[in-house]
């Protein structure tokens, strides 16, 4: 019995020394300054003991590394379906670090401590960042008397550009050359045709053409033959139709109006004379050209008609009239190069 007497009594002198120790601990780490004040502003937790809560925080934030020249914080703790909402704010900076923790199991005392210790690592958190930006800031600053004025560099000339537009244009050197039946309306002949001409795609599909032409004749009439030739220069417009790859379908208009010369040589001067016969002319041209790209050239196959004015005509004794006049149709190669 008298030893029973003496456990308990030694068991009870423990509970108290440890208590004097923890108070004895909680002091001195107060006295040094090295917990922060802090303060439960809202504590929403029923199970919660918010005196010894208090008392865990004390010990926790001595352990979190506070100073003397850090603020005082304010807890607020708020308890749902969720878990546990802990919201830990520095006023000063208006900085502030909230979480959502899991309810803790354990039961009695144990809870308060998770909570404290939780508590301790995000206001540890929150002073270390306020340190960090802190010292950044003291580096960023420079004393007045190492500012100095350096005359600003002139500032770099922008680079030209082509005016709004420009670099859509693409400029084409041309010249080609085919047949063409003429004259299909009255007494159809074969022509030879030679071309020199200039397009430029003002946008992707439309452009301007200039083109400069001379076609030549030969054809037998009763008694001699008779020889024709002639000049035009046109100008009209460009379109392209559909493009695919290297492929381009093109098509083209015109008006032309030029010069044509006939001269009738006779075989026999005796029934037949020599004669000429000159005078302008004019006419419309359509096209349709297949064009195949080929890096800065082009090749297309050009199909062409059109009407001619019935302006200058070789009359021929006792057989048909020669001329460019009417309808007329004509086929050939056209090879372009762009600088």
């Amino acid at each position: 019995m008298n030893t029973s007497k003496a456990a308990t009594c030694a068991i009870g002198f423990a509970r108290v020394a440890i208590a004097l120790a923890i108070a004895v601990t909680s002091g001195a780490a107060l006295a040094q300054g090295r917990t922060p004040a802090f303060s439960l502003s809202r504590v929403e937790c029923d199970w919660l003991d918010q005196a010894e809560l208090t008392r865990l925080l004390e010990l926790e934030l001595a352990n979190a590394g506070g100073g003397e020249d850090l603020p005082p914080l304010t807890v607020d703790l708020s308890c749902g379906a969720q878990g546990v909402t802990i919201i830990v704010r520095d006023p000063e900076w208006t900085q502030q670090i909230e979480r959502t923790v899991p309810t803790p199991e354990t039961e009695g005392p144990g809870r308060e401590r998770q909570i404290a210790l939780t508590v301790a690592q995000f206001a540890g958190a929150l002073w270390r960042l306020r340190e960090v930006e802190e010292q950044e800031a003291a580096e960023q600053q420079e004393p007045e008397e190492q500012v100095v004025e350096t005359e600003a560099p002139p500032e770099p000339r922008p680079p030209e550009t082509p005016p709004p537009g420009a670099e859509d244009v693409d400029w084409l050197l041309e010249i080609g050359g085919g047949i063409r039946g003429r004259s299909l309306s009255h007494a159809a002949l074969a022509t030879g045709y030679g071309e020199a001409s200039g397009a430029v795609w003002l946008i992707e599909r439309v452009g301007v053409v200039g083109a400069i032409a001379v076609a030549g004749t030969s054809v037998d009439r009763d008694g001699g033959s008779v020889g024709g030739i002639g000049v035009t220069c046109g100008l009209g417009i460009a379109g392209l139709l559909t493009e695919v790859g290297r492929f381009r379908l093109e098509t083209r208009l015109l008006l032309a109006g030029g010069y044509a010369r006939f001269e009738g040589r006779a075989d026999d001067s005796s029934t037949h004379t020599d004669g000429v016969t000159d005078g302008g002319t004019g006419e419309v041209r359509v096209e349709i050209d297949p064009t195949l790209a080929l890096g800065s050239f082009r090749l297309a196959l050009v199909v062409q008609g059109g009407y001619a004015l019935p302006v200058t005509i070789a009359v021929v004794r006792e057989d048909d009239d020669v001329s460019f006049t009417g309808w007329w149709i004509g086929a050939g190669l056209r090879l372009a190069y762009s600088p």
